[in-house]
């Protein structure tokens, strides 16, 4: 997947990464400083000035403050009106906690203090090769925690034991193409391997085109004859959260 254009939130994100990079530019007597405020998705024009960093619109955070965000290692956090918070949450149903922890490229998802594992089937051997010349995909090759399955998803998925699975993130090609993997069979299948209180996110496409809209219908409507108990809408991603 290409990198965005720009972060689509109207909240900032840092790591100690980006602002050791601001730090450094201080440092060395800049007043403007092409810095990141998404992870490194995307770089933009920034103030430097004796209070802290800002854009031409609005101040972000003040030097403390980023710092304090230099000092912790490996840790996200959200930017927003001048305050910053921690990336992560807790889970009441499964008592686990979640934060994302920050690398040279696209940070991780930790699940209770480790990296969760993964498992990614694809099929098209040509997406594998885009892969691989995507300098943000290369864990997909090179992570222990991550294992790497060429086949078919609608028949692969049959041979996971039932609850296997305690999330699912299903990014399957335009319904045109691969019609099987927005059918009530597959859907039937998802919920089976779900642990109890499992989720699925079902990307779908633009839900404002009217393609996007009608494939959209069809897709809740199936995954609740399947069995999933709530279908949560996620316009800005593009897709549904499907919970069992």
């Amino acid at each position: 997947m290409d990198k965005p254009a720009r972060f689509p939130f109207p909240f900032s994100v840092l790591s100690s990464i980006q602002a050791k990079e601001l730090l450094q530019a201080k440092a060395d007597g800049l007043e403007r400083f092409m810095a990141s405020f998404d992870l490194g998705l995307s770089r933009q024009e920034a103030r430097l000035d004796q209070v802290g960093v800002g854009s031409d619109k609005q101040p972000l955070l003040g030097w403390e403050q980023l710092r304090a965000i230099a000092n912790s290692e490996n840790k996200c956090f959200r930017v927003l009106n001048n305050q910053y918070e921690e990336i992560r949450g807790y889970s009441e149903s499964t008592r686990r906690t979640f934060s994302l922890f920050a690398t040279a490229e696209a940070p991780a998802l930790l699940i209770s203090g480790h990296a969760a594992a993964v498992i990614s089937i694809e099929l098209d051997p040509g997406s594998l090769e885009m892969a691989r010349s995507n300098p943000w995909s290369q864990e997909l090759f090179n992570h222990p925690g991550i294992r790497l399955i060429t086949a078919d998803c609608s028949e692969e998925i049959a041979k996971f034991a039932d609850g296997y699975f305690d999330i699912i993130i299903h990014d399957p090609p335009s319904i045109s193409l691969a019609g099987d993997l927005y059918g009530g069979a597959f859907y039937r299948q998802a919920w089976r391997v779900l642990a109890a209180n499992g989720r699925m996110f079902h990307y779908l496409g633009d839900p404002k085109s009217a393609l996007g809209g009608r494939v959209t219908k069809g897709v809740v409507r199936r995954l609740q004859s399947a069995g999933f108990r709530r279908i949560i809408a996620k316009p800005i991603a593009h897709g549904v959260l499907a919970c069992k």
